[in-house]
């Protein structure tokens, strides 16, 4: 294991979790080879105020090779031009996904 951690979003007072990469935090080793693991303690569900797991497919390919991202604006405010998935997770299960992969909550 690399590294955990833990968002907690008590109810009525959750939080958001941007956009990102979780590789971005983890850049120090070579080849790479990680994964994300998300162990979900309660259920989340697609309902908006719940805060389900959001990301984008296939941005675990995407490339920083000097060309930009395919996205609006580099905040991801404009996510209206690419497709996002949410996804429901229930209390124990686990969800895994590759470091690159673009997802928010």
């Amino acid at each position: 294991m690399w590294h955990d951690q833990l968002f907690g979003k008590p109810p009525l007072h959750g939080g958001v979790v941007a956009w990102h990469q979780d590789y971005s935090y983890w850049n120090r080793t070579t080849p790479m080879k990680h994964l994300t693991v998300h162990i979900a303690l309660d259920d989340q569900t697609d309902d908006p105020d719940n805060g389900c797991l959001r990301f984008i497919p296939g941005s675990h390919r995407w490339h920083r090779d000097g060309n930009p991202l395919p996205i609006t604006d580099d905040t991801f405010g404009n996510m209206d031009s690419i497709q996002v998935w949410r996804r429901s997770v229930i209390a124990s299960y686990v969800h895994l996904q590759p470091a690159k992969s673009q997802h928010a909550a």
